[in-house]
């Protein structure tokens, strides 16, 4: 395994605590003690007070970038739990990828972040795109092409023999025969939920077909079995709904950050396993977190706008570290 010296080790451990704090003070910031054990934290080393500024030179450098963040359609939350300095370097990367080319960015049709939008193509065929999505139309005299880049999409196919309706999502291709179906794509899986008629559904090397009321998934280069679903709650989103049973918390604010600008990141993964069951409605993703914050035990921390952290309730400041302590070194 790679070897880390003890100075960059105690700089990364330092770096998190600034961040740390940066959130204890957002908090709480007229608290007297939390003012004072800050003040003694700040003052252990010249090491400290470095890390400190550093943290807040980046936080307004991130700052910055919020509104044009804020614009684009979405950005993918994270499927895990990160300590806050891995978190704010995630949430630098993701956000200079996604200003320099978002998902789609070269798309016929796109949804912003929250929004759910119904459009006609030319053939008469209706489609209704979920929150941040994105697709391109490529209609010929022999095919009818629609490409979904990401997010998701309900088709209602209009009846045309000796043209097939595709819709292309990833290595994943459906065909339509004569129905109604919603296709989700990102970069993890893609998952196709028919309600009427039937679907061809295919990938190299498998195939299967779908009735009324079933759903597969495609994802790790494999295609998944198919099985029954509840349509209501499957397709809920198409009534600004979420329906949860038994869900993770971690999937349940992975989806909910499809509808809210932004990050959503939870501090702990042991949060990321509680289960929740719940019909949330997606107009209002804020009141969603905050009803999350009085039915589990957890606490929210908004660190501008477009960042809010989900953390255990009753979690405590860092600790001074202090300039003789052993450092470990991993072999």
């Amino acid at each position: 395994m790679p070897r880390h010296s003890p100075s960059s080790t105690q700089e990364q451990r330092l770096s998190e605590q600034a961040f740390e704090w940066l959130i204890y003070l957002q908090d709480a910031p007229e608290d007297p003690e939390l003012r004072s054990r800050f003040e003694a934290w700040l003052a252990t080393s010249p090491a400290h007070r470095e890390a400190w500024e550093q943290a807040r030179i980046f936080w307004h450098q991130l700052d910055q970038l919020a509104p044009a963040l804020a614009a684009r359609s979405r950005l993918r939350p994270p499927r895990r739990s990160w300590r806050p300095l891995a978190a704010v370097a995630c949430l630098a990367l993701a956000a200079a990828s996604y200003l320099l080319m978002p998902v789609g960015f070269w798309a016929d049709e796109r949804s912003a972040t929250g929004e759910r939008r119904s459009l006609t193509l030319a053939d008469g065929s209706r489609v209704e795109l979920g929150s941040g999505s994105a697709l391109s139309v490529e209609f010929t005299a022999t095919r009818r092409e629609v490409i979904l880049h990401g997010g998701e999409a309900y088709f209602e196919v209009a009846a045309e023999p000796g043209r097939p309706f595709v819709v292309s999502a990833g290595p994943l291709r459906s065909q339509a025969l004569g129905t109604a179906f919603a296709v989700r794509h990102d970069d993890e899986r893609t998952t196709v939920t028919v309600s009427q008629h039937r679907v061809r559904v295919s990938t190299e090397g498998a195939s299967s077909t779908l009735r009324e009321g079933q759903q597969v998934s495609f994802s790790k280069r494999r295609l998944g079995k198919v099985e029954n679903v509840d349509l209501r709650s499957a397709l809920a989103w198409r009534r600004d709904r979420l329906v949860f049973n038994e869900v993770p918390l971690g999937q349940v604010i992975a989806e909910l950050g499809r509808y809210r600008p932004g990050h959503i990141l939870i501090t702990d993964e042991n949060l990321t396993r509680q289960p929740v069951t719940a019909v949330f409605d997606t107009n209002d993703p804020d009141a969603v977190l905050h009803s999350i914050e009085q039915a589990l035990p957890v606490r929210l921390t908004c660190l501008t706008e477009w960042l809010v952290l989900i953390r255990p309730m009753g979690s405590e400041p860092p600790a001074p570290i202090q300039a003789t302590q052993k450092i470990s070194v991993n072999d």
